[in-house]
């Protein structure tokens, strides 16, 4: 009977009529392989395959030949006889249609060969290729239908069902203050009018991307007649469509279009049409023309490609611009993060990203890299208030010329259509900067939400490698720069020594060479972009001279650090070279100096003051080594400022120093340290790591200490107390080690910094960001701050107890909750954010009042599959419309897993659509049905409720 039902099925194809129907049979098909893994499914999958490309021909003849009933007849009838198709593209096919017939036959015949999970994957492997080559190869093969999604998904990971294009947005910028008019939205297009002229009006047509173009215009001319007789002109818009297969642009996409649209356009002689692509419209129309110019950025004149670390993977970094800007990537995520160390060379990159872009744009490309860096980010801004949680509010704070700044919708249009790449420099920078003004989860997800439609939208993040588990992998593509292998490095060396060098033919890269091997590497053997290129202008600048200074005898060289040892060698140097009686640490002292009092930038005549009171002043009449010391090479001189040469070198002063203070157990008085501390440290972050690598793990000595002279000044009124805060978090954060460790673990060192036993009282406990979990039945807090404390939820908090006297909470992360319930007795005097408030309102609810609002949502949600007395499948989508609001705490997906777990939903794909949704248990009906319809309480509900409700 099977055979006969499959032969009966066979024999349908005499008759087809469209494209359409055979795109329904094949989803039908391949809906039913993938559930039952069935040669044969994938057998006639190939066969209707065949009858698309035959049917989709212009010639009645070709389409004819679709009447075959076998398959070999069928495919030698994809030839270039009979389509007009490259031979070479229909060999693809062929292949791939010869491998389900082979396998197939296989299945179809009474045999006892059966196929294994290698065959299986080739089936799977050539329906993928045969899906992409036929449907996404339209220079080729232009099937005008909307392809179902069940099949659109193997040529794009990313469907976007309901399309927003941001029409009104895009026609409200190019026509501001104008009324506009949505003269008709169909799920493939939308038409559009507004004023112009004498009465007259401008339209626009947005059209979809998997659609009919034949059927939409169809629609539009006949339903829409009238008002397209009134216009002046008419334009019709449609997206760029890149090939996943081919990795290019689809070529003739804009011409089929014209040609689709010739016949209609020639009833309407008085109307002017035109035909664009959305995203080179938003260029023409809306950037401008200043965005569309070179950024002119400087960049290393000895740059090397790196590798780009992924998983187990690996690309060169330019490669991997490339994909990007493309969008020929095989991962379709919009963010791209790049991690790695202080001068493994992310600005670097950055740099290269736009420099690329520019030269590509000066061939005529449309597409155009900004770069938002940290270090333009400015030290006061405006809005005390604003929320930084969207590239946008970013973007804005950012600029300081209005007349080149975008508007935000603008702004996001064209990140959105691809026509700009957003290059962000320094996350872990802006968050220090910003602090608690910056969202960094609504941020990512604010990028996922231009790419909803367009599917062209390109970020790329850098920051330091600290607390990269932030970073949702579900939403964003992290990489890692590491540094220069050893084919690299001499790559670099070639580059920088080449035949054009002045320094050519003396024997530099050698010397280099020479010094790498004595630096104390890791098992890798990786060596940074930055010490690579402070060893070469170490190399470059020697004469002779032999380093006298052991770093072994440093308060602040670590000699086991690669970058310790370079710039220990280039300081003492230096020191030789110009003649400066000083030690590496006395240098090291003036930099210090530098960066903490100065924040990196000090004038000529602060720079003379410094040095006279410093070692070098021990004779006030020689100013010779003051001059000496200008030219440093850790300087960068502006005029009459010197700045800091590097960033990554101002990082290390700070972990260096701070950490000698921490070790040495010495109180910290200077203002500037301790602004830094406080301003860098707070919330964790890359300095902290740093510091902590290098500090001795017996320290709790340094921040006891630190923190009792905070509380004793507070008693006092003595300081700032928001300052206070940040120090206390700060120090919190240096004295406890990222290592796993227990939440009881943690309170004892808390207890012990504060100088408090199990029981007592803690005052002044300050915390921001994502400090560790906590165990607060050891202790209470009084005159508390909690800032951004996701852990909070995570914490054990005692009930019936009060914990928090007279604290204040700010921007709490509720969802970690879960069962840790809290009530109004653990807040005494507490100020607290709405959340809280919401969580300590459920908690208090009694527990009949909870059993009561779980019984509403269980009836609400059981009754969305119960139709006409019965039980059925419905979807997900339903399910969340039906259910939007519940009564209980947790949500609906929560509701649904529960359902599932305890056997009473099944999950279940749609029968002959795409999508996934519920069917009740079938030995759950009756007790159910007796549930929703008479409210009786069966001894599986009641215990679901009872499970629900704990």
């Amino acid at each position: 009977m099977q055979a006969l039902h499959a032969n009966q099925h066979q024999h349908q194809g005499f008759f087809v009529s469209s494209v359409l129907e055979v795109l329904g049979r094949i989803e039908s098909y391949l809906e039913s392989f993938k559930q039952n893994k069935n040669a044969n499914d994938a057998r006639k999958l190939g066969e209707a395959i065949c009858r698309v490309i035959l049917i989709n021909s212009d010639n009645q003849s070709t389409k004819e030949l679709c009447k075959a009933t076998k398959f070999q007849v069928l495919i030698d009838s994809l030839s270039k006889k009979n389509l007009s198709e490259n031979e070479n593209h229909l060999k693809k096919i062929k292949a791939d249609l010869n491998t389900l017939q082979t396998l197939g036959n296989i299945e179809s015949h009474d045999n006892n060969v059966g196929l294994n999970d290698n065959d299986l994957e080739s089936i799977e492997e050539s329906i993928k290729n045969l899906f992409r080559n036929v449907f996404d190869n339209k220079e080729y093969i232009d099937i005008d239908e909307k392809i179902p999604v069940s099949i659109y998904k193997y040529i794009n990971k990313s469907v976007t069902e309901n399309e927003d294009w941001r029409c009104d947005k895009i026609i409200s910028i190019v026509y501001p203050n104008r009324d506009i008019e949505k003269v008709r939205e169909e799920k493939d297009f939308q038409f559009y009018t507004l004023p112009d002229v004498n009465n007259k009006k401008l339209g626009f047509v947005f059209l979809g991307r998997n659609i009919s173009f034949s059927s939409s215009l169809s629609k539009l001319f006949k339903d829409s007649e009238i008002k397209i007789k009134g216009l002046i002109s008419l334009t019709f818009l449609f997206p760029k469509e890149i090939s996943k297969t081919t990795g290019k642009e689809v070529k003739n996409r804009k011409n089929n279009i014209l040609k689709k649209c010739s016949p209609y356009e020639k009833d309407f002689p008085n109307v002017d049409f035109t035909h664009e692509f959305i995203e080179d419209y938003i260029w023409n129309h809306c950037l401008t023309n200043s965005l569309k110019e070179s950024s002119n950025v400087t960049t290393e004149p000895y740059f090397i490609d790196q590798w780009l670390y992924k998983d187990n993977t690996e690309k060169l970094s330019l490669i991997f611009l490339d994909e990007i800007a493309s969008h020929t990537s095989s991962d379709d995520k919009p963010i791209h993060i790049l991690l790695g160390d202080g001068g493994v060379g992310k600005t670097t990159f950055c740099e290269q990203v736009v420099q690329k872009l520019d030269q590509q744009l000066a061939k005529g490309s449309k597409k155009k890299a900004l770069l938002l860096s940290s270090f333009d980010l400015p030290e006061e801004i405006s809005g005390a208030d604003e929320s930084i949680d969207s590239i946008q509010s970013l973007y804005r704070i950012l600029q300081d010329d209005p007349d080149t700044t975008l508007n935000s919708h603008n702004l996001a249009l064209n990140i959105s259509s691809g026509n700009i790449l957003i290059i962000i420099d320094g996350l872990d920078e802006i968050e220090s900067k910003l602090k608690e003004k910056f969202n960094l989860d609504a941020f990512i997800d604010s990028v996922i939400e231009l790419n909803d439609t367009y599917l062209n939208c390109s970020v790329i993040i850098t920051s330091r490698e600290n607390n990269s588990e932030k970073f949702d992998r579900n939403k964003v593509n992290v990489y890692q720069l590491k540094g220069f292998d050893e084919c690299l490095i001499k790559k670099y060396l070639k580059v920088r020594y080449n035949h054009k060098s002045k320094h050519s033919g003396k024997g530099y890269d050698n010397k280099v060479l020479d010094y790498i091997s004595t630096l104390s590497l890791d098992s890798d053997k990786k060596v940074t972009p930055l010490i690579m290129r402070l060893l070469c202008e170490l190399v470059e600048s020697q004469a002779g001279s032999s380093v006298t200074q052991e770093i072994s005898k440093s308060n602040y060289f670590k000699d086991d650090n690669p970058l310790d040892q370079v710039i220990h060698q280039i300081i003492n140097r230096d020191i030789i070279k110009q003649d400066i009686d000083i030690s590496c640490d006395d240098y090291f002292d003036i930099l210090k100096d530098i960066v903490f009092d100065y924040s990196c930038n000090i004038s000529k005549t602060d720079l003379d003051e410094l040095l006279k009171y410093s070692h070098l002043g021990a004779d006030e009449q020689n100013t010779k080594e003051f001059t000496n010391f200008y030219v440093s090479p850790l300087f960068q001189r502006v005029g009459n400022n010197f700045r800091i040469k590097h960033d990554s070198l101002e990082f290390w002063i700070k972990a260096r120093y701070i950490s000698h203070k921490i070790n040495t157990t010495t109180r910290e008085n200077s203002k500037g340290v301790l602004k830094i501390i406080s301003r860098d440290c707070y919330k964790g972050g890359s300095l902290v790591k740093e510091i902590a690598s290098t500090s001795k793990p017996d320290r709790h000595e340094y921040f006891r200490s630190a923190i009792q002279d905070i509380l004793d000044d507070l008693e006092e009124s003595k300081v700032n107390m928001q300052l206070s805060r940040k120090t206390i978090s700060s120090m919190l954060y240096l004295a406890m080690s990222s290592e796993i460790r227990t939440k009881e673990n943690y309170s004892k060192i808390l207890l012990a910094l504060f100088g408090k036993n199990d029981g007592q009282r803690i005052k002044y406990l300050s915390i921001y960001g994502d400090f560790f979990p906590l165990d607060f039945k050891d202790f209470t807090v009084l005159n508390g701050y909690f800032s951004g404390y996701s852990n909070l939820g995570k914490s054990s908090i005692p009930e019936g107890k009060a914990v928090f006297i007279d604290c204040e909470f700010k921007d709490i992360d509720t969802s970690n909750f879960g069962k840790n319930s809290i009530t109004d007795v653990n807040f005494d005097n507490c100020i607290l954010p709405d959340n809280i408030k919401s969580i300590i309102n459920t908690g208090v609810q009694n527990k009949q009042e909870r059993i009561d609002n779980i019984k509403s949502d269980l009836k609400k949600i059981f009754k969305v599959g119960f139709k006409q007395n019965s039980f059925v499948w419905k979807s997900d989508q339903l399910y969340k419309q039906q259910c939007a609001s519940l009564k209980h705490k947790i949500i609906l997906s929560k509701y649904l897993d529960i359902l599932k777990t305890e056997g009473f939903l099944n999950r279940e794909s749609a029968k002959g659509a795409a999508g996934n949704g519920y069917r009740l248990n079938n030995n759950s009906e009756n007790e159910v049905k007796d549930f929703i319809t008479q409210g009786i309480l069966g001894e599986n509900i009641s215990n679901l409720i009872e499970t629900i409700s704990v």
